[in-house]
């Protein structure tokens, strides 16, 4: 499995069941993380044949999704100042 901000290859971190993250149902989470820009990433697997995702893993996914927005918005925001400042010449020393 690759990375969807660099495309490297995710290493594998471990597997866990669902009952160690307190989640209802059978199933696994596997956590993988990138070697080059330290992304992490989390599989949920359900074993149930039903389609539906249960509503504790509904709540986990919704509460990251909104954690990864607030951070790549931050790290935009963060990358474009360090564009403009480099732009306007002055480099990341200067800043601190």
């Amino acid at each position: 499995m690759n990375c969807w901000h660099c495309n490297k290859e995710l290493i594998w971190g471990g597997d866990f069941d669902y009952e160690d993250y307190d989640l209802e149902g059978d199933g696994i989470v596997s956590n993988l993380s990138c070697p080059n820009c330290e992304a992490y990433v989390e599989v949920y697997w359900n074993n149930n044949k039903k389609k539906e995702i249960p509503d504790s893993i509904k709540k986990i996914l919704i509460e990251k999704d909104k954690a990864m927005k607030r951070y790549t918005d931050k790290i935009r925001k963060e990358n474009k100042c360090q564009i403009n400042q480099k732009q306007k010449g002055i480099g990341l020393k200067d800043r601190l």
